[in-house]
């Protein structure tokens, strides 16, 4: 089983998310809002807890949400989940309850400030969560999320090495080529 939107999440329940297999499935674009929070501001358990199911051997997997938030973008969402860095936009900022910040949702902007920053993800763990995490979450790990011998072929080409950037511009990263099932589908061989 797996749940989406799991971002809010008591200390209690997380080993039981593992010891009934639970998988969660998450979009990073939206933690950290101005509030700290994309959940009720006056719940005080913190949101996206990613540490903390790994720790707990959770399988996490990563989604961009789309089209509920755009532009969609893994890697800004990727930053976010290694930074923890809040974001705040004045166009959602009167929104009761639910302001709406997130990274670069809604026109927010990074404000230097980090939430919970103990749940910080290394990079390999945020693409780990984006690759493997979500192909084993949709039941397709046999076939993607994993460079391998029998899987196919999918990949992308960066525009920069994303394990080596400063982690406040992995955001900047853009897809050069695109293959699916090894073939060519966005730009051109080199």
């Amino acid at each position: 089983m797996r749940l989406e939107h799991s971002s809010s999440v008591r200390d209690a329940d997380f080993p039981r998310y593992a010891a009934l297999s639970v998988i969660n499935v998450t979009s990073p674009g939206f933690c950290c809002g101005d509030s700290g929070t994309n959940a009720d501001p006056k719940e005080p358990t913190p949101s996206d807890q990613w540490r903390s199911f790994l720790n707990d051997h959770v399988v996490l997997g990563f989604s961009s949400d789309w089209p509920c938030s755009w532009p969609a973008n893994a890697f800004v969402s990727m930053q976010e989940a290694v930074t923890r860095e809040i974001w705040h936009s004045d166009d959602t900022a009167d929104i009761i309850d639910l302001p709406l910040d997130g990274a670069a949702l809604a026109g927010a902007r990074p404000t230097g400030r980090v939430y919970a920053p103990a749940q910080r993800l290394s990079v390999r763990e945020a693409v780990d969560a984006y690759t493997q995490g979500s192909a084993y979450a949709s039941f397709a790990d046999t076939r993607v999320g994993t460079l391998e011998a029998g899987k196919l072929a999918d990949l992308a080409v960066l525009s920069q090495d994303i394990f080596s950037v400063a982690p406040k511009k992995i955001g900047r990263t853009e897809v050069t080529l695109t293959m699916v099932g090894g073939r060519i589908v966005h730009g051109a061989a080199p």
